[in-house]
This record gives C-alpha cells, structure tokens and sequence, in this order.
C-alpha cells in the first residue's frame, strides 16, 4: 500500500472512534430523541456519554493499534510477548484502567502483569478486544503471514475461538479490500478468514457457544436488499442482532454498514454513531473497512485535524512506521530452500 492509502486508513480508524464515542453503550431510542441525525464530531456538552473526554479525543480502539503498530514497527514482528508488553505499557502511560479499557482486555492484563502466561491469560475473551486490535495485526502482514500475526495479536487477551473468528473475518477483508477486490469478493475473503479463526483459541463453554460471524455475514448479503432505509438497517442491527461488545455483534454490525456505506466513510461512522451500542468500536472499524474499499475517504479535513491535534496523532508518520517494516521485510533474503 502507499502512504497516502495506510495514512487515510489510520485516519477513519482514528475519526471513527471519536465520533463514535459519543453514544457508545447508549440505547437507540435515547440518541433518536435527543441527537437525531448526527452530523458532526459532537463536543463533551453535547454527547450523551464519555462526557469526561475532550472534543475529538479518541478512546482504546484508537489507542491500542497505535501502542502496537510502534511495538510492531520497533521490534519487526508480531508476537504474543511484544503484543502483552504493548499493551501493560498503554494500560500505565493513560491511564485506561480507569477511563476505557474493555473488561476481557482488562481481566487479562492484570493476569499477566502478575505472572500468568501469555497463552492462558485469554482464554475467557470474546468481546471486541481482539477485533479491534486486527487492523494493527493487518498492517504488520503479508498474505502468508496474516494468519499467525492475528493470532499473536489476540492471544494475551482473546484467545478464544469466538474473537478469532471475528478478528480473521475483519482482517482478510482488509486484506481483500487493500487489493481492490468487488464488494463480493471482500465478503467472500471475510467468510474465509472467519472459517480459519474458528480452528484458533479456546472452544470451552462460553468462548464456544455464539453465533457464527461468517453465517450472520451472509445473512446479511441476502437480506440487504430488503432494506427500506438506513433507519430500518440501524434497526435490525440494534434489535435484531444487537449490538453488543460482543465480538459477533460488532463484526456483524461492521459488515453491514460497509455492505450499506460501500465507499462512503463518513456515512459508515455517522450510522454507527447514531445506532447505539459499541459504537465507536463499530464505526472505526466500519469506516476503516469503507476507507480501503475507497482507497481513500471522505471525512471533512478540519475532523481530521482535530483528531490528529487533540491526541497528539501524526498519521503520516505512523503510516510512514509501516511502510518501512514492510520495506525491511522486503529486503530480507529468501530463507534456505525457499
């Protein structure tokens, strides 16, 4: 990918997330009565919850792929050990324990700081912790690689078969989106990776029984059609499948607002915004999907620039962390009989 491509796909993640933010856990009917449609990156009178944070400040989905892309950048791979290392080292520099951290995420961390191992630690994860985490893993990958790199991503806190599969279903849709596959051929790539997650992680009790990403997916590409209206989809979503920290909730909710948005970022996150739920989770990582669709995005520059200025985000240079690592990959000499 170019630097503007990664820079614009860091870009949505980030503005996603801040948007998002503002009704993140609240119930549909309490944002249609008091926002109605959402326009705008809403300041911390007007939001309805995280009314602590400041105007365009992101939270730990934005966070933690940036903690892991320098971990990932700095060190030249992907592995349960850096990934666990990143992560403590966030949790202490903001402070997330007692602002936004997940609880799975949480609950793991804290075993691992007091001595568990790094592949035991998770094996009770299956909220959204593990697929917000898969663009970091995604950007870090080739196709051979994609595979092991999620599952050293997710391992410390989500290593579980129910995260997994919706983390492999996100990031080979990336991948197939970064190599300008049709709409179909993204959804196909996501049914794919979602079939190779669910061979990963824990399958006991809980991290076994929940619904399958890959059948809600096409579920979703059948009945897609039938929508009347994005008011109707939001609907669906929220009652219907829920919208939940769950990780076959949001990997559901992210498919079809890129299904319903396609190459239209913006309307990605404001319907995320507006439905209720995990909403940030869902739209940063619904305008990341739309955004390498796009090869770009349509967000207004002065949202960006606030993101980038309020948390202290230069994406070009993140971007710029990136592409040297795949550089350096690409340098290196074959391996022995390869």
């Amino acid at each position: 990918m170019e630097l503007m491509t990664v820079t614009a796909f860091l870009e949505a993640l980030a503005v996603g997330d801040a948007f998002g933010k503002a009704t993140e856990y609240c119930a549909q009917e309490e944002i249609e009565s008091r926002l109605g449609q959402i326009d705008e990156l809403l300041p911390p009178e007007r939001s309805l919850t995280h009314e602590d944070l400041f105007h365009g400040q992101v939270t730990d989905d934005t966070e933690q792929n940036v903690w892991l892309i320098r971990a990932y950048a700095r060190d030249g791979a992907i592995t349960p050990e850096n990934t666990a290392e990143a992560l403590l080292d966030w949790v202490v520099r903001t402070d997330a324990a007692q602002k936004y951290i997940g609880p799975n995420s949480l609950r793991a961390l804290q075993k691992i700081a007091e001595g568990a191992e790094v592949d035991k630690a998770g094996l009770s994860g299956t909220t959204c912790g593990g697929i917000m985490r898969a663009p970091a893993a995604f950007l870090f990958s080739t196709p051979q690689t994609l595979e092991s790199n999620i599952v050293s991503c997710l391992m410390p806190t989500h290593n579980t078969a129910a995260a997994m599969e919706a983390a492999m279903a996100y990031g080979w849709a990336l991948q197939a989106a970064a190599q300008g596959e049709s709409m179909e051929g993204v959804l196909d790539a996501a049914c794919h990776g979602a079939a190779i997650g669910k061979k990963h992680g824990s399958r006991f009790r809980t991290a076994a029984v929940v619904p399958s990403c890959e059948s809600r997916i096409r579920y979703l590409q059948r009945i897609m059609p039938d929508f009347a209206d994005a008011r109707e989809l939001k609907r669906f979503l929220y009652e219907i499948y829920g919208t939940t920290l769950a990780s076959c909730d949001v990997c559901a909710a992210v498919f079809a607002l890129f299904m319903w948005s396609g190459r239209d970022v913006y309307l990605a996150i404001r319907l995320a915004t507006e439905m209720g739920g995990d909403s940030d989770t869902i739209a940063c990582l619904a305008a990341a999907l739309c955004c390498l669709y796009a090869k770009g995005h349509n967000l207004p520059g002065g949202m960006v620039e606030l993101v980038g200025r309020a948390n202290g985000l230069d994406f070009d240079q993140l971007a710029g962390l990136v592409l040297a690592a795949a550089e350096a990959r690409h340098a290196q000499p074959p391996t022995a009989g390869t």
